[in-house]
């Protein structure tokens, strides 16, 4: 799609493909359009050679009702890791994602920052998030609009066969790192996944989500619109080996 990955940018955005016309197999009069982002790039100049990362997303278009457009996932894949991750390894990569709110939406990247200690549990950091609104039904971003957002915590996560999994959150906001109306840091949920990949777990890809529950009793047909979900993919590449 046209607006992606403009090598001139300051943030690298993703390649992304839309698939226009999507029938559902159930339901073949009802059409939708998908936007597939995916991505390779482990900041630096570099490219992940073992595994991608990146999200989908559906435009609201056709028959489909608009909170259709609230429906969305981050991705990862790859080849899977050859051995266990050691201690103290560490990782640097790039995260891309989307944000749904108030019927509108964002693209977002950020600075990815992964470490492994004795247990095994795999943390880290996503950071220098920066933002960019995109066209609602076309997808395409404003990069000239540029936002952030405040940092995402990945917290400790335990690791079995090169697997984690464990809670993320938002850091706390100072004022104007985000877009007007979005909810306080506190009001998000989230969790993250994530698996090594290549030899020695050389790279690990994974997703994330953070999302605002909808209030206890709400209907989610009406109350769709309040509610923030956000989704990325991320990968990175071994800096560090870490000890036996």
């Amino acid at each position: 799609m046209p607006g992606w990955s403009d090598p001139g940018a300051a943030v690298l955005w993703p390649q992304v493909w839309l698939r226009t016309a999507c029938p559902p197999p159930e339901s073949p009069d009802t059409t939708h359009d998908v936007a597939l982002a995916l991505a390779d790039a482990a900041g630096d100049g570099r490219r992940l050679r073992h595994a991608g990362y990146g999200w989908w997303t559906v435009a609201p278009v056709g028959t489909l009702p608009g909170r259709v457009v609230a429906a969305k996932a981050g991705l990862a894949w790859g080849a899977p890791a050859a051995a266990p991750t050691a201690a103290g390894a560490r990782w640097r990569g790039r995260l891309t994602g989307h944000l749904f709110f108030d019927r509108r939406r964002w693209a977002l990247a950020g600075d990815v920052t992964l470490e492994s200690d004795a247990a095994p549990n795999l943390s880290g950091r996503v950071e220098n998030v920066a933002l960019a609104p995109l066209d609602a039904k076309s997808v395409r971003p404003a990069a000239s609009a540029r936002g952030q957002l405040p940092a995402f915590v990945l917290q400790a996560g335990p690791g079995a066969d090169a697997a984690w999994s464990g809670a993320v959150r938002m850091a706390a906001a100072a004022p104007g790192d985000a877009p007007e109306g979005l909810p306080d840091a506190q009001a998000f949920r989230g969790d993250w996944r994530a698996t090594g990949h290549g030899p020695d777990a050389e790279e690990v890809a994974g997703r994330l989500r953070l999302w605002t529950p909808l209030a206890a009793g709400a209907d989610p047909g009406t109350a769709w619109p309040g509610q923030a979900v956000l989704v990325a993919g991320f990968g990175a590449a071994r800096t560090t080996r870490g000890r036996p």
